[in-house]
């Protein structure tokens, strides 16, 4: 009985630390700045609030999809070198 109570620790354990991770990684790829909000602005100066939703998105994705590079590419030089 002691083993499985240990083993259900433990497989908890493992779960919350990978949920976690993934969290932290997320709201990396997600996090808006000061800096960019103001650029955002700029860029969406004089245009309809249909076309400054699209610009931000668009905006936005693009800078998730950088920030994902960018980790993904720490990530291969960090298992390339183990």
């Amino acid at each position: 009985m002691k083993r499985y109570s240990v083993l259900i620790l433990t497989a908890v354990l493992l779960f919350s630390v990978t949920t976690e991770s993934r969290a932290g990684i997320n709201q990396e790829i997600n996090r808006q700045t000061p800096f960019n909000n103001f650029t955002d602005s700029l860029a969406t100066l004089g245009k309809t609030p249909k076309q400054k939703t699209a610009i931000k998105n668009k905006r936005r994705l693009a800078r998730s999809q950088a920030r994902l590079k960018k980790i993904r590419e720490a990530h291969s030089k960090r298992s390339a070198s183990r």
